[in-house]
């Protein structure tokens, strides 16, 4: 058995935390970017710009929660 020093496992530790981290900041991206491009699309609707709607919606799904 290798014996790293507690280097070693301190970064591989601090490595990991950082993945959680990313991990939990794209979701909460994501919780927030949609419902704000379903606003979009509502407010280009409102104004008559179909094509405006359909691009927000387009990109809604992209930032959709799965």
């Amino acid at each position: 058995m290798v014996n790293h020093g507690w280097s070693y496992y301190y970064q591989q530790v601090t490595n990991q935390l950082d993945s959680i981290h990313d991990f939990f900041l794209v979701i909460e991206m994501k919780h927030y970017f949609a419902p704000c491009r379903y606003r979009k699309a509502q407010l280009a609707l409102q104004k008559g710009e179909e094509d405006l709607a359909r691009e927000a919606l387009k990109r809604r799904k992209t930032y959709a929660v799965s």
